[in-house]
């Protein structure tokens, strides 16, 4: 019997967003990921902003995040 991944709630989702900007999301983390703003409104919004975000750090040919972001993504993952 092949059994449905569990969905994540938007704690998870918050968490795993640097994962996401930065390609490192396990394949069956990146389902789950993009499968919650589906039955979520506001992160339909936060997806849509990390997407855009994605793309602009594409563009601009950045590399492994620093400064602020990678004290906020150190803060989210002592937290979780």
């Amino acid at each position: 019997m092949h059994r449905q991944p569990e969905l994540l709630v938007c704690t998870e989702m918050l968490r795993l967003s640097f994962d996401y900007l930065e390609d490192v999301m396990a394949v069956s983390e990146l389902l789950r990921f993009e499968q919650h703003p589906t039955l979520c409104d506001g992160c339909t919004n936060f997806l849509g902003n990390l997407r855009h975000m994605k793309a602009v750090r594409r563009y601009r040919g950045r590399g492994a995040a620093g400064g602020r972001e990678g004290q906020l993504r150190q803060q989210l993952r002592v937290e979780a």
